[in-house]
């Protein structure tokens, strides 16, 4: 009986997770996040690249336009739970995103980078499948 509870509470901790990301990235609602310091970024070419836990690798890099990218700003914000009234956000209970970071989706395969002062830029992240022999 021991064995089987213990089984089962495993599972449902090791099952929960919508993205697997390194142990050196913070996860915040769904999104990774790395700290980067502005000097690090650039709008054209590659600015980061990291290993996932099942052996591939991504890169991010190729920055988004608007109006793409205030889409994608905005799907980043509601995830952290805030809503949208006319040009500014509410919310009560909203997580707010910290300056200097680089907020990852996988899913979206979107990479978002918050500038120290109110700006934002938006990237696309390529995942790589690793070569075989």
């Amino acid at each position: 009986m021991k064995r089987l509870f213990t089984f089962f509470l495993l599972a449902t901790f090791l099952s929960c997770g919508s993205i697997y990301m390194p142990q050196d990235y913070g996860m915040e609602r769904g999104w990774g996040f790395k700290e980067i310091p502005p000097s690090e970024i650039y709008t054209v070419g590659t600015i980061y690249e990291g290993k996932l836990s099942y052996g591939k690798t991504f890169t991010v890099g190729g920055n988004i336009q608007d109006p793409d990218a205030t889409y994608y700003y905005n799907i980043l914000m509601k995830d952290f739970g805030w809503t949208r009234e006319g040009d500014k956000f509410t919310g009560y209970y909203g997580t707010t995103p910290t300056r200097g970071r680089l907020y990852i989706n996988l899913k979206r395969e979107v990479a978002i980078y918050f500038y120290p002062k109110e700006t934002f830029d938006v990237f696309r992240i390529t995942i790589n499948t690793p070569e075989e022999d």
